[in-house]
């Protein structure tokens, strides 16, 4: 069997970096997608009103209310592969941040992944089963549920670890639009760790949530475009 001289083998690193980054990239912009398709219309299908109770939320509990969660799920998956390609491919003096970026990852992946998997799942088999006892501490419906803080913790975590990778991007375009955005997400997601505690008005959340559905796709479709202009150059 022929051996890869070094030179080969790094090459062959690079382009399964470059390749892991450009599909993880274009399954987050996906999933994402399809989960702003779904949450959008479900903001003025089922609005969130002042907290009744879990007895009047539970009665006019449907799916469609949490169906987004479950592309949601999806996103965090590949966000964490595609965070570790971009620290594999970056510029060594930049991957001390690009290393930050993938630890945030980490963390968000974990509580989102956690968020999202116990809201269609063992709250939603609650809700629509009737044993609601203390379902009222995890509901989305509930403006001071864990729902929220966790939220914002696994978005905040996910804004911090984009704003730190963004430093990786010192390039030409598609590059300075990549950290442009990721900055943008960045702050966003800090933003969102600020507010909650604050008790912001709902309208101000819900146009956050509006930006960040714009801001973060479009900056994983710019980082899919430069992973696969790479993997050609790499060819």
């Amino acid at each position: 069997m022929a051996q890869l001289t070094p030179e080969k083998n790094a090459t062959s690193s690079i382009g399964v970096n470059l390749a892991l980054g450009f599909w993880s990239a274009v399954l987050v912009t996906i999933f994402n997608v399809v989960s702003s398709i779904l949450m959008i219309p479900s903001w003025f299908l089922n609005p969130i009103t002042p907290w009744q109770g879990i007895e009047p939320y539970a009665a006019s509990f449907d799916f469609f209310q949490i169906a987004s969660m479950l592309p949601g799920f999806l996103v965090v998956l590949p966000f964490l592969p595609m965070m570790a390609a971009i620290h594999y491919s970056s510029q060594s003096d930049r991957r001390v941040f690009t290393l930050l970026g993938v630890a945030f990852a980490g963390i968000a992946v974990a509580m989102l992944g956690f968020q999202y998997y116990s809201q269609i799942t063992v709250v939603q088999y609650n809700l629509t089963t009737g044993d609601q006892s203390a379902l009222g501490l995890f509901v989305l419906g509930n403006p001071h549920s864990f729902f929220w803080p966790l939220e914002a913790l696994g978005y905040g975590f996910m804004g911090l670890s984009t704003l730190f990778a963004a430093f990786a991007f010192t390039g030409g375009s598609p590059e300075r639009w990549i950290r442009a955005l990721f900055i943008a997400n960045g702050a966003l997601g800090i933003g969102g760790i600020v507010a909650y505690p604050l008790e912001v008005t709902v309208i101000a959340v819900l146009s956050g949530l509006a930006l960040w559905t714009l801001v973060f796709p479009a900056s994983t479709i710019l980082l899919a475009i430069s992973f696969r202009r790479r993997m050609r150059r790499s060819t």
